[in-house]
């Protein structure tokens, strides 16, 4: 692709990834843009997690060991809210990410999204350190 085309590409795919994190993390708002709020929209990731974290369930194989039940007086199994935590932790990072990949290429400190270059470049620099 010429050089302008291939930047409003990278731009785009950004953007893009911006707005499907956006989207998974808490899909609440696009549900009522295009009137779905009532047709099974449940929201994304939040919500998912938002409603074990009021569900006083457990996980069947996580399991706090004995020593901490002891100590904090906590139930046998791990709330099944605390690993589930960490996608929209994970979303909010991902989302994050292409934000400032989106802003860097605009400024035109960066060409794409993916850093493919500069792991070659990583690998070509320290060819040698493990020759010994």
């Amino acid at each position: 692709l010429p050089r302008p085309l291939f930047r409003l590409a990278a731009l785009l795919g950004a953007a893009l990834t911006v707005l499907y994190a956006v989207l998974l993390f808490d899909a609440t708002w696009f549900g009522t843009l295009f009137g779905l709020e009532h047709k099974g929209s449940t929201g994304g990731a939040y919500a998912y997690v938002a409603k074990f974290y009021k569900l006083p369930i457990g996980m069947e194989d996580l399991k706090w060991p004995v020593f901490i039940q002891e100590w904090f007086g906590v139930k046998e199994r791990v709330p099944r809210w605390m690993p589930y935590v960490i996608l929209p932790i994970g979303l909010l990072l991902l989302a994050f990410r292409a934000a400032q990949a989106f802003v860097l290429i605009l400024m035109g400190k960066k060409d794409a999204i993916i850093a493919a270059h500069e792991a070659e470049e990583l690998v070509a620099e320290n060819k040698d350190v493990l020759k010994d």
